[in-house]
């Protein structure tokens, strides 16, 4: 339908959508994966946004953060990423909080760790359950709800990473969810 609003003169009219969804990119038409930002342009960026310059060491700015509303609305952002999710997904995505901030989660462990909890249940699709498993993890991935972290001599994804700023999200949803409570040893729980 869009097409036919174009005009047809050969001129290259294109239209870019973006999406965190790789089946909505595939399904649009050619889909383009931006590979992720090195971890030093990424701080760049986040302290030119919300301190406006690349200065991370600065106090003052620094309380400014705690009150920024760019910060707010990335966790809108993040929120809405999570309420679009299934129930199930929900599920796989809430129990990464088990895992340390930075850890590198093993996928072919965390799938076993899954179908330990019942999380993952048979379908009449005539999988069994780790291929589900490795289904919902690359989902995950697809969603850009979960980092992977690709084996150097091919394309395989034997680790993820679970963001920063979304491990907040996850942490702050468990007791909303009923989830799981985490103690640690640093006075308290959270």
């Amino acid at each position: 339908m869009i097409k036919r609003a174009l005009p047809g003169n050969n001129v290259g009219n294109k239209i870019i959508t973006t999406t965190r969804i790789l089946n909505i990119a595939e399904q649009a038409g050619c889909a383009y994966k931006l590979p992720p930002i090195s971890l030093n342009n990424s701080q760049k960026l986040f302290f030119r946004r919300i301190f406006g310059n690349d200065n991370k060491d600065n106090n003052e700015e620094e309380e400014r953060c705690e009150n920024n509303l760019d910060m707010e609305n990335m966790r809108k952002i993040l929120s809405f990423s999570y309420y679009v999710l299934s129930c199930h997904l929900r599920t796989y995505l809430l129990y990464l909080s088990m895992f340390p901030e930075d850890y590198e989660i093993e996928k072919d462990r965390l799938i076993m760790m899954w179908i330990g909890e019942d999380f993952i249940q048979c379908e009449k699709s005539g999988k069994s359950l780790f291929e589900l498993g490795e289904n919902y993890f690359t989902e995950l991935i697809n969603r850009s709800m979960i980092q992977p972290m690709h084996n150097s001599s091919d394309d395989m994804v034997p680790t993820c990473h679970v963001h920063d700023m979304v491990l907040d999200l996850i942490c702050s949803l468990l007791s909303e969810e009923n989830f799981v409570t985490i103690l640690s040893d640093m006075g308290g729980t959270s």
